[in-house]
């Protein structure tokens, strides 16, 4: 059952007003509880489309997820949501040594090539899925924060200037 929720008060989640509320199973079965957030209509056999390509608007924070709450039901209902990002972050500080200067890093560009930027998120499995749409993210010391879905090959190819390091 998907729910649309509100924090009310700082911390707690709710249905909205309105809404229905969640009941347990009265046979006392228990269930699992999934969380994300921020709500997405747009769910397509529940995995969320993630798409990193635009690093300007990319934040670890953008998505949280949570499924530690497992074997809930009416005499097990109190539960702590832990939400947590799925995506990876890189913060870089290029610092200078060994023959180079603060000049040459002031307006350096770090280059991550074949990143994957898009990839589907499956609530359930709390895996990604579909990882995609390879492409070259560079951010520098203005940005020096890149967030990034999991990628399916070894090793990352990182470049400053032009010069493989």
């Amino acid at each position: 059952v998907l729910y649309k929720s509100i924090e009310v008060p700082a911390g707690y989640f709710a249905p909205p007003v309105g809404d229905d509320p969640i009941y347990f199973p009265q046979d006392g079965s228990k269930t699992n509880l999934i969380a994300y957030f921020p709500y997405s209509e747009s769910l397509t056999e529940n995995r969320i489309a993630m798409d990193v390509s635009n690093q300007n608007s990319a934040s670890p924070f953008n998505f949280l997820y949570s499924n530690n709450c497992k074997g809930v039901g009416k005499d097990n209902n109190k539960v702590v949501m832990e939400l947590r990002p799925v995506l990876s972050q890189v913060v870089l500080d290029l610092v200078p040594g060994d023959g180079v200067t603060k000049e040459y890093l002031e307006e350096a560009t770090v280059l991550l090539k074949g990143m994957n930027s898009k990839a589907h998120f499956n609530l359930l499995s709390a895996q990604f899925e579909n990882l995609e749409a390879k492409k070259d993210i560079s951010f520098d010391r203005r940005r020096p924060t890149l967030c990034f879905t999991p990628q399916n090959e070894p090793g990352i190819y990182l470049g400053i200037i032009g010069k493989v390091i």
